[in-house]
């Protein structure tokens, strides 16, 4: 599940995309969210945060065995 989510947040950083919710919201009726203020980061600092997601994901799979 957790690298299921950290997916998803990788495909929307590299391709800068708005995550939509669509659940609750009547057939057609879709409302984005405005980011209100981006940082731009490098596709290095891309990669280090997504390794220091799945280190603390990794990290609470062996503290829960």
């Amino acid at each position: 599940m957790a690298r299921k989510i950290a997916t998803i947040i990788w495909h929307l950083i590299v391709n800068d995309e708005i995550y939509e919710d669509k659940i609750g919201y009547k057939k057609g009726e879709i409302q984005k969210r405005k980011i209100v203020e981006t940082e731009i980061f490098s596709v290095d600092e891309r990669i280090k945060i997504i390794s220091e997601i799945f280190a603390i994901t990794e990290k609470g799979d062996e503290e829960s065995t």
